[in-house]
Parts: C-alpha cells; sequence; structure tokens
C-alpha cells in the first residue's frame, strides 16, 4: 500500500508477520517483526478510525518518524585511540 510518499508492505519471514514502511521521498525504511509489527497494525487501524489525517501524521504522532531517520554517513572512519 502506498500512501503519500510512504509504502507499507505486509510480508512474512519464517512464518512471522513483518511489515516494512519505507519513505519514498529518502529512502529511509523500517522494518517491525512479530508483535511489534501487529501493534503497528492495530494503531494504524484506529489512527484511521478516529482521525482523518494522513499515514504521515499518524507516523509522527506515535513516533515511528524517528525509526525513519539514519544518521548521516559523511564517509570519514572513526578514529579510536591507540590505533
Amino acid at each position: 500500500m502506498i500512501v503519500g510518499g510512504y509504502s507499507m508492505q505486509d510480508e512474512s519471514v519464517n512464518g512471522e508477520k513483518c511489515i516494512t514502511v519505507k519513505a519514498h521521498e529518502s529512502g529511509a525504511s523500517f522494518f517491525l517483526q512479530g508483535d511489534a509489527a501487529e501493534i503497528f497494525r492495530c494503531e494504524w487501524r484506529i489512527y484511521q478510525l478516529r482521525v482523518d489525517d494522513s499515514f504521515e501524521d499518524f507516523l509522527y504522532s506515535h513516533d515511528y518518524n524517528t525509526l525513519l531517520h539514519t544518521p548521516s554517513y559523511d564517509g570519514t572512519e572513526f578514529v579510536f585511540e591507540g590505533r
């Protein structure tokens, strides 16, 4: 399902229900499995019934948007003391 720049895909890994959410503009995504995936699905269904906002608003209001933020990598390597 594609919703306002995001896609949500139900999957199954080793018989366990999973979900992948991807932000198309940034290319960032997150993966939930088991109970976490089921909780996400339930929260989204409830949100749709109670509030007529976008999927993006749902992600932000439930702090799932933080899972889409990945630290940027600038190509430098970490330098450890003594090496």
